[in-house]
C-alpha cells in the first residue's frame, strides 16, 4: 500500500519534474543492477529475491527523484509566484505522518490498556508485550511516532498549525515512544538534539535547541517513571529499557556477522541473504538462540549483500549525500524532514526499518526533496520530452514488477498459514497441488521442501537442493529435515554437524526436541 501511495506522485513528477537526475536517484537506479547480476552469476540461487531487491531500489530510487521533482516543481512556482506555494508535497506527506503517528497512538493505549473493544481491527497484545500498533514491533511504532513528532513540527515551521496544536501532538507522539520502551527513541533523540545544536545560528527555528532539550529530558523522566505507572494502572510484566540494555545480543550478533563478511569479502552473500552469513560461521560462535535474516545494522547488511567493496562504496555514497543535506540545510522546514532522516537512519543502525516499504519510500521521498531544496539552482527549469519518456517508463516497470509480486505472494500467503496449521497439528495435511510461481519461486520451493520427506535412495542433486532451500530458510524445521536426509543417506558426521547447527541458531527448547526427535531417527535407521 505504500508502494502504490506514491505511484501518482512518481507519474506525476515525470511529467513535470525538472532536468537532470540527482545523484542519490542515480545511486540508487545504478545499486538495483547488483541483485540482477548476482542472480545470473549464481550468488543468489533464487530470482525471487533477486526481482524483489531490485524492485525495492528501483523503486526508492524513483520516490527520490519524484521527491526531488516535487521540489523543484514548488521552488518554480515560489519564484514565479514570489510566495510561499500552499501545496507543498512535503506538507501532505508531514500531514500524513502526523496523523498516522496519532492514530497508531490510539491503537497503542488500546492494546496497552487491553480494552479489547474493536475485535480484529487492533490485535491483542501477547502477555509481557509491548504496544505495537498493528505494525508488528514495538520499534517501528517508535519510529513511527518519531516521524510524525517530525512532520507535527515541519508543519508547525511552515505555520500550517499553531502552537496549540504542535504541543499537543508532540505529547501524543511522546507518549507513544514511552510506551514503546524502544531504545531506538534515546538514540534518535540525542542525535536530533546534537543535530539542532550544531544549527541554532544558520536556522531560524521556531523550535530551538532548547525545546528539543526540554522534550528529550520529559521523556527520560516518562521512561524512568513507566513502571511505577504501569503498576498504578496494574499493567506489568513488561521488561524495563535497563532491563533491556544489559542484554549483549545484538553485539554478538554484529561480531558474527563481521566474521562471516571475511568468508565472503570480495562478493558477498547476495542481496537479502545475510541469513546466509549466519549458517557459514554459527559453529565458529556460541549460540544466539535465533535466526536473524538481518545484521540488523543497515552498514552491515550492505556489506554482507554486496561485499565489502560495493557495499562499503555504496555506504559511503549513501552517507554522504545524507551528510551534504544535514551540512546546507539553511530552512527551518526542511530541518524537521532532515531530522526524520536522523530518526530512521538512528533505527537502521540498530534494526532494518528500510526493509519496509512503509519507511524505506518516505525516507527516499525526502532525500530526494532536501537534494534539490539544498542544490535548488542546479535542478531549475524543466525536463524534455525524452527525459519525461525515460521518467515515465522507470516508474511503469517499477510499478509492473511491484504489482507482479503482489498478485504472486498472495496464494502464497494462504500456503504458508495451512503449513503453519499443519506444524502445530491443526487439521490434517493438504495434498493438493501447489501454485506455480511466476516471480518468487523461492516460495514455491520452500513449500515444496516443507511437504517432502527424508529417506534413504535419495539422489545427490535431491539432496543438494534441500540445502539449497534449507540454507536459505535456516529454520529448525529445515534444518532437522536436510540433517535427517543426510543421515539415512550415508552421512551422518554432515547431519551431526547440521544438528549442532540448529542448536546454535534456535532457542534451547528447540535444540532439546531436535535432540529428542533424533534420537528415534537413529534407533529406527537401525
Amino acid at each position: 500500500m505504500a508502494a502504490v501511495a506514491f505511484i501518482p506522485i512518481g507519474i506525476w513528477a515525470a511529467l513535470r519534474g525538472a532536468p537532470g537526475v540527482p545523484g542519490p536517484v542515480l545511486l540508487l537506479w545504478s545499486m538495483a543492477a547488483v541483485p540482477a547480476a548476482q542472480w545470473m552469476a549464481g550468488l543468489v540461487s533464487y530470482r525471487g529475491d533477486a526481482t524483489v531487491a531490485m524492485t525495492y531500489l528501483l523503486g526508492a530510487g524513483s520516490v527520490c527523484w519524484a521527491g526531488a521533482s516535487c521540489r523543484a516543481v514548488t521552488n518554480r512556482a515560489m519564484s514565479d509566484a514570489r510566495k510561499s506555494v500552499s501545496n507543498d508535497p512535503a506538507i501532505f506527506l508531514a500531514a500524513a505522518l502526523a496523523l498516522a503517528a496519532i492514530a497508531s497512538f490510539g491503537m497503542a493505549v488500546h492494546q496497552w490498556l487491553n480494552l479489547r473493544l474493536l475485535g480484529v481491527l487492533i490485535e491483542e497484545l501477547p502477555p509481557g508485550g509491548r504496544p505495537y500498533a498493528n505494525l508488528g514491533q514495538p520499534n517501528h511504532l517508535a519510529t513511527l511516532a518519531l516521524m510524525g513528532l517530525g512532520g507535527l513540527l515541519y508543519l508547525f515551521e511552515r505555520r500550517s498549525i499553531g502552537g496549540a496544536a504542535v504541543s499537543s501532538g508532540v505529547m501524543v507522539c511522546l507518549l507513544t515512544a514511552v510506551m514503546t520502551q524502544s531504545r531506538t527513541v534515546a538514540l534518535a533523540g540525542i542525535g536530533v538534539l546534537i543535530f539542532a545544536w550544531i544549527k541554532r545560528r544558520c536556522v531560524a527555528n521556531r523550535v530551538r535547541w532548547m525545546h528539543v532539550a526540554g522534550a528529550l529530558l520529559f521523556y527520560g523522566l516518562l521512561i524512568s517513571g513507566w513502571d511505577r505507572i504501569q503498576d498504578a494502572l496494574l499493567i506489568g510484566g513488561t521488561p524495563s529499557v535497563l532491563d533491556r540494555t544489559q542484554e549483549n545480543l545484538r553485539l554478538a550478533l554484529w561480531h558474527m556477522e563481521l566474521d562471516a563478511i571475511g568468508h565472503a569479502f570480495w562478493g558477498g552473500y547476495g542481496w537479502n541473504q545475510a541469513g546466509m552469513g549466519q549458517w557459514v560461521v554459527a559453529l565458529e560462535h556460541p549460540s544466539l538462540r535465533y535466526f536473524f535474516d538481518s545484521a540488523h545494522n543497515l552498514i552491515l547488511d550492505l556489506v554482507l549483500w554486496n561485499g565489502v567493496p560495493i557495499g562499503l562504496a555504496f555506504s559511503l555514497a549513501l552517507a554522504y549525500f545524507v551528510w551534504r543535506i544535514m551540512v546546507k540545510i539553511r530552512d527551518p522546514g526542511d530541518f524537521w524532514l532532515a531530522a526524520i532522516l536522523i530518526f530512521v537512519g538512528s533505527h537502521a543502525l540498530v534494526e532494518y526499518p528500510l526493509s519496509y516499504a512503509y519507511f524505506l519510500l518516505p525516507s527516499c521521498f525526502i532525500i530526494g526533496y532536501l537534494v534539490v531544496g539544498v542544490d535548488g539552482a542546479s535542478f531549475f527549469g524543466r525536463a524534455n520530452t525524452r527525459e519525461i519518456f525515460f521518467r515515465i517508463s522507470v516508474t511503469l516497470v517499477t510499478t509492473a514488477l511491484a504489482i507482479l509480486i503482489i498478485v504472486d505472494y498472495i496464494p502464497w500467503e494462504a500456503e504458508w498459514q495451512k503449513l503453519r496449521y499443519e506444524e502445530q497439528r491443526i487439521g490434517t495435511s493438504s495434498q493438493a497441488p501447489l501454485p506455480r510461481a511466476v516471480v518468487l519461486d523461492q516460495l514455491q520451493e520452500f513449500m515444496e521442501f516443507s511437504r517432502a520427506e527424508a529417506s534413504p535412495g535419495m539422489s545427490t542433486s535431491y539432496i543438494d537442493w534441500m540445502h539449497r532451500v534449507t540454507v536459505r530458510y535456516p529454520y529448525p524445521a529445515s534444518i532437522f529435515k536436510y540433517a535427517k536426509a543426510l543421515y539415512l543417506n550415508g552421512q551422518a558426521g554432515l547431519a551431526e554437524e547440521q544438528l549442532e547447527r540448529l542448536c546454535r541458531m534456535a532457542l534451547p527448547k528447540k535444540c532439546e526436541q531436535a535432540r529428542s526427535e533424533w534420537a528415534s531417527v537413529v534407533k529406527e535407521a537401525r
